[in-house]
This record gives structure tokens, C-alpha cells and sequence, in this order.
């Protein structure tokens, strides 16, 4: 059979005897809400029971209670923050992160010289630290010497300058390291 054979066929509307089957079949006005002003209420006019409507029952919104992996989150980001803060008050950070645009600025090539240097130069003062004599740079031939004896009663004012003076003169060879490193690179870049 093909399919004009099958359309054919098939009628294109059923029609329902007035039989038996007219006393069951009701319209659907029949069952449709009343309007405001007519008052009427929801009985077909057939001989059928009317259809219930029921209602979607409302759905309860459960609290979720965080688990341990929302916790975990939590303290993971209230430790960045912290950390955040405490990096934003501390005053070697913030020298750090102006030396970051100069960093950037030097070519690839030279990046990991630079870094090298920058820590040979902190194991440096290390080193002198720990084997208690500084010297300074070529400029200044002064030589600053650590006392590790137990510190007397009078004499805290003394430590606490031989302390700064030797953080004094790490921080003076560090930056004029850094500078002189950074000019190098600046110049070589726009060469």
C-alpha cells in the first residue's frame, strides 16, 4: 500500500452516534471555571461527576546545611585574605612588588640571570648575618660586626642599633643592586 492509499482510508473526521455514547460526552464549556458574575458552580450539565482539580502541592525549600567541602572553601578564602592583608601592611612585600613592573620589563633571555643574582644576593646577607661580619659594597669599605653575647640590661639600646644598621646596609646593597641591574637591562633592551 502507499501512502494514498493509507490517507485515503482514513476519514478526516469521526462522527459519535446519538446513541449511548451522546449521554456521556459532554463539552468542554461543561467544565470550565465559572465566571465572576454568574456564580455558577463546577457541576457538568451532563449526567458525569465532575473532574477534580487538584493543585501542585508547594514545594518546601530545604536549607542546605554546608558540608565539609564548603567549609574547606570557606577557610581556604578566609586564609587568602588574610594573607592578603597582612602582605598589603608589610612593608618588605610592598618593596617587592615595586621591583615587579622592572621585572617584567627584562627580556626573557635575561629573566633568569636576573633572578639568580637577586637571590645570590639574599643568600649573601644571609651568610654574613649568620658568620656575623658585613661588608658593604665597593663604595663603602665600613665593616659592621654582630655581637651574639647575651645582651645586659643597659646595653639594649646598643643591639637594637647594631640590628638596624646591619638591616640598614642590607637593604642599601640590595637596592643599589637591583637599581644597577634593572638600568643594565633597560639599556639592553632598548639597544
Amino acid at each position: 500500500m502507499s501512502r494514498r492509499d493509507l490517507k485515503s482510508s482514513v476519514p478526516d473526521t469521526y462522527e459519535i452516534s446519538d446513541g449511548e455514547d451522546s449521554a456521556n460526552t459532554s463539552t468542554c464549556s461543561d467544565y470550565l471555571p465559572p465566571s465572576a458574575s454568574s456564580g455558577q458552580s463546577l457541576k457538568p450539565s451532563g449526567g458525569l461527576t465532575p473532574k477534580k482539580i487538584f493543585k501542585s502541592p508547594k514545594k518546601k525549600i530545604k536549607r542546605r546545611q554546608p558540608d565539609e567541602i564548603d567549609t574547606r572553601l570557606l577557610q581556604i578564602e578566609e586564609e587568602n585574605l588574610k594573607c592578603f592583608q597582612e602582605s598589603a601592611n608589610d612593608p618588605d612585600a610592598q618593596f617587592l612588588m615595586s621591583l615587579l613592573p622592572f621585572l617584567k620589563d627584562i627580556p626573557k633571555h635575561r629573566k633568569l640571570m636576573v633572578r639568580a643574582k637577586l637571590q645570590q644576593v639574599l643568600i649573601d646577607e644571609q651568610n654574613a648575618i649568620s658568620s656575623a661580619v658585613l661588608f658593604d659594597s665597593s663604595s663603602d669599605s665600613t665593616q659592621y660586626s654582630v655581637d651574639f653575647s647575651m645582651p645586659q640590661k643597659n646595653s639594649s639600646q646598643g643591639q637594637m642599633q647594631q640590628s638596624l644598621n646591619i638591616l640598614h646596609s642590607a637593604t642599601r646593597r640590595i637596592v643599589r643592586w637591583c637599581s644597577h641591574s634593572l638600568y643594565h637591562a633597560i639599556q639592553s633592551k632598548h639597544k
